[in-house]
């Protein structure tokens, strides 16, 4: 996991409170949406169709429910979780016609249409995707496991590492934290009033977890001054610090 702590009293922040977090999945889907947006996969010049069986085509089948297939006026909807298969109804040849027009469009085929893909799978394996990217590229998922960050943001925030961990009989390992593990780390903090209809939620703070980073200038290897003055940056992937000892509950 990745925080952005807040390094000052602003903007409704207070000093250490985690602005924002970012889960490993989440990081390692949004490069590679990067690396296979449709800008580094042209149109062919004379059917203005995407080509197929590229590492887009592959991440698109990987991330979504549905692939339509176009055949001769028919369309077969296949179910990529089920493998079933159906025939749905409708103007589909007024449908591609629309999609061509936008340049961004996601619709293969070589000389004619042959597939695209609908529904978006809403809880997306970022290591399912890196599969299919290292077998389709050159790239490899170790080198992106950072979310890209401007030398504005690292200036206005501090960015820090954060692990999950284990007890198991060989000891204790780090974990990644999970995706709704990571989203409840820049929750806001809330006294909620009353119950029923009348339940009234009262903001109590912006940020509900915060970690006092002048406290652990040791562990983090920073100092606190620098921090809040300059840019810093203090991600990494070797002894990453243990959520549970850094993080501060306001609530508890």
């Amino acid at each position: 996991m990745e925080a952005l702590l807040a390094t000052a009293n602003k903007n409704g922040y207070s000093d250490g409170d985690i602005v924002e977090a970012f889960s490993l999945n989440r990081i390692r889907l949004a490069h590679a949406q990067t690396l296979t947006s449709v800008q580094h996969y042209p149109l062919d010049a004379v059917s203005g169709l995407r080509t197929p069986d590229t590492a887009l085509d592959k991440v698109l089948a990987a991330t979504h429910q549905h692939k339509f297939t176009f055949d001769n006026d028919t369309v077969i909807c296949t179910d990529l979780l089920t493998g079933q298969q159906s025939n749905p109804s409708g103007n589909f040849a007024e449908y591609i016609r629309r999609r061509l027009m936008n340049s961004e469009h996601m619709i293969f085929g070589v000389t004619t249409v042959t597939h695209w893909y609908g529904n978006l799978i809403t809880q997306v394996d970022a290591e399912a995707v890196w599969d299919v990217l290292e077998e389709s590229t050159d790239y490899q998922r170790a080198d992106y496991s950072f979310w890209p960050l401007s030398d504005l943001e690292k200036t206005l925030f501090l960015p820090i590492s954060m692990t999950g961990k284990k007890v198991t009989d060989a000891g204790t390992i780090d974990v990644l934290l999970s995706d709704p593990t990571v989203d409840e780390f820049r929750s806001s903090s809330v006294e909620i009033e009353a119950d029923g209809e009348d339940e009234k939620h009262i903001l109590v703070a912006r940020r509900r977890f915060n970690v006092p980073y002048w406290d652990f200038t040791e562990t983090l290897g920073i100092e606190a001054n620098i921090a809040r003055t300059q840019m810093t940056d203090i991600r990494t992937s070797d002894d990453i610090p243990h959520v549970d000892a850094l993080v501060s509950d306001k609530e508890s």
